[in-house]
């Protein structure tokens, strides 16, 4: 079985595809040694540096290490050996903490018997009331490596891999009675430090999870529904007030959905759609408490900075505070787990405009640091009585040997860190003088309470009182919750209210009018996507929801603009074209709109051509004609881009002919941050906007016409130099019989009963090993990995792409279309030639991909060739490559 993500110690910050395990596991310096990059050479650790020791300590003496600003200070709630490896936990209704124990994790520095089934869920109770856990209770043992849980009402879905579970507990003893199949491939293949997990049950009533592309759900009949939605994260997920997705990876220590990505996955023809996935957090530095050599590759001058991590590396599960217990100023807040560093981040977050960026609350300073070099903050999570409380797993080596360099095991052994383990402890950080209440027992809560609860200041309140609601499905409810929704006093118990009918699939035309015309923009704009599946057989609904295209909210905006993209009539259409002439230099009122018009772009088109409000250019909505048309282009249906060239050549166009060739033929202008926004903020601190977007792949292969448009002639002949400029690059990406140097395109060779073999054979390894990166369907992460799906190093010469497997290939460098400047290491010493050709053939045939299999004769005449290779290989490098 396979870990965790949060243990991605081994890798640069700069990592485009994490080095994967092998296929038949090595052993000791030999498998640390494969994960060297060609020519790195380790250097001493400087002698006026010197290491503390870092025995185990007692949870009394782990207290005296750690450091919080004034106010604030530590408590133990529980500790070993009531709990060991604790990797996430959660409270119930009835005031009891559950504990996801991982004690199979890394025994030994090896990494030998990891498949032992001794993990555990352990439910803790305060059974005197003093804040500290005196009772645990083994709700289920005999687990491999369980990664996630979330409570359900009478048992809780546990993440055992590959298998997700129901383990109900009928009889509320504590103990579950049984482990029933929910889901056969929850977590199946990946690496250990790319496996899904978090199962967070947020605001919508969907299960979210990080490091997984499917979001779950129960209905009202018990049913468990899957769908697909957009990849995110690695280790943890959260939520803010709003419902919004928090979650993180290794190097990258916050990003966010801000809008509901299920909407911008509508359009599969608009690659450049914005608002999910956002680094929020764009600085990475990091302030530890202490020297940090127990880090890979701690020789390098940028991994450390005066022997502390410079910048995160093992960043793990976050959490916005939404506590009431902290000063009001710390509402809304992010916190950032760093277990390599031994410390947790603070971030404030400044919102404008439905943007949202993310920032250390202090100045070179953490908000909790320790010289305890085995405190490993994990996960984090709000309490009911709003205290902050941290997952510590406590224990020496946290990164998992498949990424151990020869450095950091011999840190490992020389300074005795593999032992003990079955440690950790969970602990809460609270304000000097506070006095945090007794966890509330909601489960004891009638309807009507549970109702008062949704306008709690605690999140975890409003949570747990929702998802029990839920749960109920009483109906006797739902008059209370219509009546919240109307007239509670705080926006958010309105907002809970709204979602609960939601999950109780109650919602009605009679609540949701009432509530578009809410005082608060989060209650508006979830009207609005609560009214979708009425809109169709309800009018007046319909009526009401057009109307607030005058609502000058930008969330309202985003949400309405999502919408109107699934409504699709004539009246949307005009809503849509209105509020966008407005709105255009939003990105994300750009993403919006455009993901919902897949298969109407060229209809939109033209009726931006007819809008008086569409006569005068700005950059956004040059921007959104450009996209359109990339849109069209990206069907390569000869009959739509003929159209599309129609309406280019009109002579009456205006600039939107300039616009809709420039988004045919090329890069994408990007429009710059409007003054005082968040994405100017962010500039100011080093983070740089691109300037464009969209570059076509230069192995882009030409639409195929059965004869040549006439629209080219059209283009060419009119007396303006920006589009007989690009009408030359448009007949360069179209082909057609007759075309000078016209040549039918040959397709790979069929498969040979053999070669498909070696294919799947390649599947399997890439599944493994690979997709947890660049994603089953090869389309890449941002800040993660570039893409395959439509790349030409994919397609292109086999030579650049085995030595790109073989030493890496550093940034900048630009695949289908989109450039990354980010570092993927050489796999050359983890894999052998067959291994190598096999991966490399599989991802040249599929994705879309379509060129010759890869021999293994190939990949070991090149390795013969490069031995000498030192360090990764630049893009420049490989395009001068024969």
């Amino acid at each position: 079985m396979k870990v965790l993500a949060f243990t991605l110690l081994a890798t640069s910050s700069l990592c485009l595809a994490q080095v994967p395990a092998p296929k038949k596991p090595l052993i000791g310096d030999a498998r640390a040694a494969a994960n060297v990059p060609s020519g790195e050479v380790e250097k001493p650790w400087p002698a006026d540096l010197p290491i503390p020791p870092a025995p185990p300590l007692t949870p009394e003496e782990e207290l005296k290490t750690f450091k919080l600003p004034k106010g604030f200070h530590a408590e133990l709630v529980a500790a070993d050996p009531q709990i060991g490896e604790p990797v996430a936990m959660q409270w119930d209704e009835h005031g009891r903490i559950w504990v996801v124990e991982m004690r199979g994790y890394m025994p030994n520095i090896d990494g030998l018997h990891e498949d032992e089934p001794n993990g555990r869920i352990v439910i803790l109770s305060d059974t005197d009331g003093d804040g500290r856990m005196d009772k645990e209770t083994v709700f289920l043992d005999k687990l491999v490596m369980p990664r996630a849980m979330m409570l359900r009402k009478g048992g809780a879905v546990i993440a055992e891999p590959p298998m997700l579970y129901w383990c109900p507990d009928a009889n509320g003893d504590g103990v579950a009675d049984s482990k029933d199949p929910i889901l056969p491939n929850y977590a199946t293949g990946g690496n250990p430090e790319h496996m899904p997990n978090g199962l967070l049950l947020a605001l919508d009533n969907w299960i979210y999870n990080a490091k997984s592309n499917d979001r779950f759900r129960f209905n009202q009949a018990g049913e468990f529904k899957r769908e697909k939605t957009v990849s995110r994260g690695q280790w943890g997920i959260c939520q803010d007030d709003a419902g919004r997705l928090h979650y993180n990876y290794n190097s990258d220590q916050l990003r966010a959905d801000l809008l509901p990505a299920h909407y911008l996955a509508r359009n599969g023809n608009f690659k450049a759609a914005e608002g999910v996935n956002v680094q929020i957090a764009k600085d990475q530095r990091t302030f530890p408490g202490r020297v940090n050599p127990g880090v890979n590759r701690g020789y390098r001058s940028a991994q450390l900075k005066g022997g502390r991590l410079a910048e995160f590396t093992a960043a793990s599960a976050p959490i916005v505070y939404r506590g009431e217990l902290f000063p009001a100023e710390f509402r809304g807040n992010s916190f950032v787990p760093e277990p390599s560093g031994n410390m947790i981040k603070r971030n404030l977050h400044v919102e404008k405009d439905g943007e949202v960026m993310a920032k250390n609350a202090y100045e070179q300073e953490e908000f909790m640091t320790s010289t305890d070099e085995r405190f490993r903050p994990v996960a984090l999570a709000n309490g009911p009585d709003g205290a902050l409380y941290i997952t510590d797993m406590y224990r020496g080596i946290i990164q998992h040997v498949t990424y151990i360099t020869p450095w950091l095991r011999r840190q490992y052994i020389e300074r005795k860190l593999d032992a003990p383990t079955h440690q950790g402890r969970i602990w809460r950080i609270v304000p000097d003088g506070a006095k945090p209440a007794p966890a509330p027992k909601l489960a004891t809560f009638t309807p009507a309470q549970l109702v008062a609860e949704l306008g709690s200041a605690n999140g975890w309140r409003r949570d747990t009182a929702q998802r029990l609601l839920v749960e109920s499905g009483d109906a006797g409810v739902v008059p209370l919750l219509k009546k919240a929704v109307a007239s509670a006093k705080t926006p958010l118990a309105r907002l809970h209210a709204l979602w609960t009918l939601e999950g109780l699939e109650k919602v009605d035309a009679a609540t949701l009018t009432p509530a578009l015309s809410d005082i608060d923009t989060r209650v508006r704009a979830a009207a609005i996507r609560l009214a979708e599946p009425l809109l169709k057989t309800d009018a007046k609904l319909a009526a009401s929801v057009l109307a607030m295209v005058q609502d000058k909210a930008a969330d309202v905006q985003h949400q309405l603009l999502c919408t109107l993209g699934d409504i699709a009539t004539p009246q949307a259409t005009a809503a849509t074209v209105a509020l966008l002439a407005a709105a255009s230099e939003s990105r994300l009122a750009r993403s919006a709109a455009i993901s919902g018009l897949k298969g109407r772009e060229l209809d939109f088109l033209r009726a931006l051509a007819g809008a008086p409000a569409w006569k005068a250019e700005t950059p956004g909505k040059a921007n959104i004609v450009a996209q359109l048309a990339r849109c069209i282009l990206e069907e390569r249906k000869p009959e739509r881009l003929t159209a599309l060239l129609d309406l280019a050549s009109q002579p009456e166009g205006g600039w939107q002919p300039v616009a809709m060739l420039t988004g045919i033929t090329g890069a994408i202008p990007v429009p710059p941050a409007p003054a005082g926004s968040i994405a100017e903020q962010q500039a100011k601190i080093g983070a740089k906007p691109p300037t464009s977007t969209g570059a076509l792949a230069k192995g882009f292969k030409p639409v195929k016409f059965p004869a040549e448009p006439p629209q080219l002639a059209r283009l060419a002949a009119i007396a303006d130099p920006a589009i007989q400029q690009r009408a030359a690059k448009v007949a360069a990406l179209l082909a057609w019989p007759g075309k000078p140097g016209y040549i039918e395109e040959k397709k790979a060779a069929p498969l040979t009963p053999a070669h498909k073999e070696f294919v799947a054979a390649g599947k399997n390894l890439y599944t493994a090993v690979c997709a947890g990166c660049h994603l089953p369907n090869g389309i890449g992460q941002e800040g993660l990995s570039a893409p395959l799906a439509g790349s030409e190093w994919v397609t292109g010469s086999e030579g650049r792409l085995v030595r790109i497997v073989l030493h890496g290939v550093g940034g900048p460098i630009t695949a289908a279309g989109k450039e990354t400047n980010l570092e993927m290491p050489g796999i050359g010493g983890v894999f052998t030639d067959e291994q190598i050709a096999q991966i490399l053939s599989y991802i040249r045939r599929d994705f879309g991909n379509e060129a010759p299999i890869v021999e293994p004769a190939t990949v070991e005449k090149i390795r013969a060739a490069t031995k000498d290779r030192a360090g990764s290989w630049t893009a420049a490098e490989l395009e001068a490559v024969n």
